[in-house]
């Protein structure tokens, strides 16, 4: 079923990242999959509203197929509120927050020794003070779970950055066991609603 819909996002789906991430999983024309990630990257370097959403997945594109993606996009990006920028991106709600830490924590992973122009900060850094604002939002949220509550518009994007924290943190590390944990609230949260 797995690679069922990953064969039916990649022939009809919207030219979107999601669109371009299964064709890297399934290496379904790659040239393709290129050109919507580099349009796609368009929106990040000029940090648009919701670059956020379409980061993450990038980033989990440059760690799991494309080694060649230019880390431009990561060292210029403005990953929170305390970095300078003039831009139109949103920080302050629930979601946004947690996408924004997630991928400063992963860029600053994935690019440890390279200077951060828009913070100047080095990547290490960078993946330090990510860390350190994901786990003020993940005390919050085991605190008052979801406070954009019942929102069957935002939920599936904080699921979206637990999945992505899960899958690309190693196992038995702190951030790992919090992605799990919030992961198994949310389904849980969903399943008691539901029934």
């Amino acid at each position: 079923r797995r690679k069922e819909f990953l064969d039916i996002l990649c022939e009809y789906g919207a030219d979107n990242i999601y669109k371009a991430a299964a064709m890297f999983q399934t290496g379904t024309d790659i040239q393709k999959a290129e050109q919507i990630l580099l349009k796609m990257l368009g929106g990040v370097n000029a940090r648009e509203d919701c670059s956020d959403f379409c980061f993450i997945v990038i980033l989990y594109i440059y760690k799991k197929f494309y080694k060649d993606l230019s880390e431009k996009a990561a060292v210029n990006y403005r990953y929170w509120i305390d970095e300078p920028g003039d831009d139109v991106m949103w920080f302050f709600s629930e979601n946004h927050a947690l996408l924004f830490h997630i991928c400063q924590y992963l860029a600053g992973r994935y690019f440890p020794k390279q200077v951060f122009t828009n913070s100047g900060r080095i990547g290490q850094e960078v993946k330090q003070h990510g860390e350190e604002l994901l786990n003020e939002w993940f005390d919050a949220f085991f605190e008052e779970f979801v406070t954009e509550w019942n929102s069957n518009a935002y939920i599936p994007i904080d699921v979206h950055g637990f999945g992505f924290l899960y899958n690309l943190t190693d196992k038995d590390t702190p951030l790992h066991e919090k992605a799990k944990k919030a992961l198994d609230m949310v389904a849980y949260s969903i399943t008691m609603n539901a029934h």
